[in-house]
């Protein structure tokens, strides 16, 4: 079973794509509650989803969005996995946004 997720994440990987904690998180969820149906009616005898240990992970930290990090993130589209906005950012924001359509 870890060796499937070393495969998912492999793939990932080599496709250049990005594979969060979250995401193997949410495959292993998918995974045992599949399992732990089937082990219900009877198909398996045990769930081996349920036994897989995925390596530990820390949150991203919390960052301010400061003048010099929106002026960073427009010059190279990075961003931070985290970023809040301050009181004048979000005071900013419904004026932004007002003419939208949505």
């Amino acid at each position: 079973m870890e060796e499937m997720f070393a495969v998912i994440a492999r793939e990932h990987q080599e496709a250049g794509r990005r594979l969060s904690a979250a995401t193997l998180d949410r495959i292993r969820a998918t995974l045992r509650a599949a399992l732990n149906a089937a082990l219900r009616a009877g198909l398996v005898e045990e769930n081996p989803a349920s036994l897989v240990a995925l390596p530990p992970t820390r949150r991203p930290r919390a960052v301010v969005w400061t003048a010099a990090r929106v002026q960073h993130w427009r010059k190279t589209g990075e961003r931070p996995a985290v970023a809040v906005w301050t009181v004048a950012l979000t005071a900013q924001f419904p004026d932004a946004i007002a003419a939208h359509r949505l």
